[in-house]
């Protein structure tokens, strides 16, 4: 696995923080990383050419996360900020 995408909930100020440091880890391990940041109203789908993906949130950002990774067949996992 070479790319993972963050997801972050712009309404959790811990999740711009613990975002960033996820990203450090994965990184120090190879993985390249981007973030996208999900404010709870999303037409777009983020996740295709993501290896995995890990969200910060609540449970609408895991939901948003689901759905766009279950079509694509990509992993993802969830930290339930709420």
């Amino acid at each position: 696995m070479k790319r993972c995408l963050i997801v972050i909930n712009t309404y959790k100020e811990e999740s711009r923080t613990l975002g960033q440091e996820m990203a450090e880890f994965v990184g120090r391990r190879g993985v390249a990383s981007s973030f996208f940041r999900f404010d709870g109203f999303c037409t777009e789908n983020p996740f295709p050419g993501s290896d995995f993906v890990i969200t910060l949130g609540g449970d609408g950002t895991v939901l948003f996360a689901d759905r766009g990774c279950a079509e694509a067949g990509i992993p993802f996992f969830p930290v339930n900020l709420g």
